[in-house]
């Protein structure tokens, strides 16, 4: 019954492409009956972890847990996947000095010029280059205090791509949530893991683990996350030990955490522009949240309408975009199609690595639609209506 759900098998047709086929290729070299080879690390690290199949599983198998502990294998064996991102967030002097560089790169201009002319080519670079985004953000502090009777404290957890690739994001988590009368405090920047995870790297994950639960614990206040696969990895601690689910039980995703707050109508912001959602399977899969980004939308008063692609993948699925292109692009396809035909305006998505991917796509398609986090679109519209006389007059 997995097998329809699963984004790979959907496009190979192949048993060794499938749940089915991986748990048995997992089991097979957990034996020592299959020895690790490429080939068989190239079946196992295709795997999207989209957990399509574990969400519709009637026996309730943990894929999750089967697709990791076969990596963590491989990973020994030297065959985990490529890892062309790490550069660029790795700890150190050499990822801060890129992180630098990058921010300059597209904030002076040149990306424009470069971007303009073709001159990266088409190779793994170019790739990259095309997932960066394009506009200037501004500079994220370490506390936002609400001025005012605040109704209380939350951790927005930014993670290692917060600053650098989707600064305005965060800016925006904290209008939103100091709008709603919330003290917002971001704890030292911390990756949480989830990318060593998925490359079968123990060591490294239980490291960032360990970072996150020291720089954001000794507290009961809410952890929100503002992408949607780093929440999941978060919220995933709690299959470790007691502190790590202590951690869990106050890990939110922000979509979720805005759309049950009891006074949410209160805001009444509106748009006559078409607005669509793209699901990332993070939200629906691994945090079992799905359609959680209409209801947030719903209670404010904006319209949306929610792209379908056969409950597939988007084809971002962390550093499989840079080390599959070609079958990222196939999988985004169908998404970028059905957003054409929408005619909307805005594009939300809450994930930051799905968000890059569609722009990158909607871009190449020519398309006038712009990809926004869902708090990113919600604080322009709060901008929106405090320049409008009538209406700050009416929400006050």
């Amino acid at each position: 019954m997995c097998l329809p759900h699963c984004p790979t098998y959907r496009l190979a047709h192949s048993e060794s492409a499938s749940p089915r086929g991986r748990i048995a290729l997992a089991a097979a070299l957990a034996r020592g009956d299959l020895e690790p080879d490429r080939a068989l690390a190239r079946h196992l690290n295709s795997c999207l972890v989209c957990l399509n199949c574990e969400r519709n599983c009637p026996s309730g198998v943990s894929y999750a847990r089967v697709i990791g502990a076969a990596r963590e294998l491989l990973h020994d064996a030297g065959l985990g996947p490529e890892r062309p991102g790490q550069a660029l967030f790795g700890s150190g002097l050499a990822g801060s000095t890129l992180r630098q560089v990058v921010k300059v790169y597209e904030g002076s201009g040149i990306q424009r010029w470069v971007r303009a002319r073709g001159l990266l080519g088409e190779g793994r670079l170019a790739r990259m280059e095309q997932l960066l985004p394009e506009r200037t953000r501004p500079p994220v502090g370490a506390r936002h205090p609400k001025a005012g009777g605040a109704k209380g404290r939350v951790q927005l957890f930014t993670g290692c791509t917060g600053e650098l690739m989707e600064p305005e994001t965060v800016q925006a988590a904290i209008t939103v949530l100091q709008q709603l009368g919330y003290t917002v405090e971001i704890p030292p920047a911390s990756c949480c893991g989830a990318m060593d995870h998925h490359a079968g790297d123990r060591a490294a994950a239980d490291a960032h683990r360990q970072a996150t639960l020291s720089a954001c614990g000794g507290d009961d206040v809410p952890v929100v996350g503002i992408a949607s696969g780093c929440t999941a990895h978060l919220a995933s601690y709690g299959d470790g030990d007691e502190e790590g689910a202590a951690f869990a039980a106050r890990v939110r995703e922000i979509t979720g955490f805005l759309a049950d707050l009891p006074d949410l109508e209160a805001l009444h912001l509106t748009t006559a522009e078409t607005v669509a959602i793209h699901e990332p399977c993070s939200l629906r899969n691994r945090l079992r949240s799905a359609g959680v980004t209409a209801r947030l939308f719903g209670r404010v008063g904006i319209e949306t309408v929610t792209l379908s692609n056969g409950e597939g993948c988007c084809g971002a699925a962390g550093e499989h975009v840079l080390n599959a292109p070609e079958t990222a692009d196939r999988l985004r396809s169908p998404i970028i199609d059905a957003l054409a035909e929408s005619g909307a305006s805005f594009l939300v998505s809450a994930n930051i690595g799905c968000a890059l991917h569609l722009a990158a796509g909607a871009r190449q398609r020519g398309l006038a639609v712009e990809v926004l986090h869902p708090v990113v679109l919600l604080a322009h519209l709060l901008a929106e209506r405090a320049d409008d006389p009538k209406e700050a007059g009416s929400a006050s």
